[in-house]
């Protein structure tokens, strides 16, 4: 049961903003359901992910869990997480100090969020050979 509930909140969530999102002149959405939604979207995320977590911990997950645990995840969890802690400074650099005007156009914004990905993932890299390999190594020292 607690899967089909956790399945239902995330494809709801998902879902929902189709109406949102689409490229029409007016919205149908009333005050009132932006409201609920807006209120309501995070908190739902968090407890089917949260749902997640508990089943996948506690032996329920099944085949989820296999996914979610396979080794094969975890070089590229320690890149992603460094990208992640790196790319609010390439973007501050990019938004604070720029030379010219930017002009919004989809190209424009495609050219620099494949630029920032790419910034972020290399800086990460280095980061993470540079920072957390050393670390991890002298964890496993200490810690025998």
């Amino acid at each position: 049961m607690g899967w089909i509930v956790c399945f239902g909140l995330i494809l709801t969530k998902t879902l929902v903003t189709y109406d949102e999102n689409r490229d029409m002149p007016a919205n149908d959405w009333t005050h009132a359901g932006r409201v609920v939604f807006e209120t309501f979207y995070r908190p739902v995320w968090a407890l089917a992910i949260s749902w997640l977590i508990f089943a996948c911990a506690t032996g329920y997950g099944g085949y989820i869990n296999s996914i979610l645990s396979w080794e094969g995840w975890l070089p590229l969890s320690r890149l992603t997480y460094s990208a992640y802690l790196i790319h609010l400074t390439i973007l501050g650099y990019e938004t604070y100090f720029p030379e010219y005007t930017i002009l919004f156009t989809v190209t424009s914004l495609s050219y620099q969020f494949l630029g920032t990905f790419v910034m972020a993932y290399g800086v990460g890299y280095l980061l993470t050979i540079a920072v957390e390999s050393p670390m991890l190594a002298l964890e496993k020292v200490v810690l025998g």
